[in-house]
C-alpha cells in the first residue's frame, strides 16, 4: 500500500474511532481535523470520506482509480476503528 493510501486509512481511522467514542460534536470536530492533518502530513489529501472522494471523481480531480483505492483504504481505516472501539 503506497504512503498516500496508509495516511488516509489512518486519518479514517482516527476520525471514526473519534466518532464512535463520543457524542460531543466539539470532541468530533477535533478527530476531524487531527485526522485531516495527519493524512496531509502523510502525503495523502485528506478527504477521509467516501462522499468526498466520488464528488472530486465528479468533478474531475482524481481519476476513477485513483478514487476506488482511496474509498478502499478509507473503508479498511472505518473497519480497523470499530475494532479498536469495540
Amino acid at each position: 500500500m503506497s504512503q498516500e493510501y496508509l495516511a488516509e486509512a489512518i486519518g479514517s481511522l482516527i476520525f471514526f474511532a473519534t466518532v464512535l467514542s463520543t457524542n460531543d460534536p466539539w470532541i468530533v470536530g477535533i478527530g476531524l481535523m487531527i485526522g485531516i492533518i495527519i493524512a496531509q502530513k502523510l502525503s495523502a489529501r485528506g478527504h477521509l470520506n467516501p462522499g468526498v472522494t466520488t464528488m472530486m471523481v465528479a468533478n474531475g480531480t482524481i481519476d476513477k482509480g485513483t478514487a476506488s483505492r482511496y474509498i478502499i483504504a478509507q473503508l479498511i481505516g472505518a473497519i480497523a476503528a470499530v475494532y479498536l472501539v469495540k
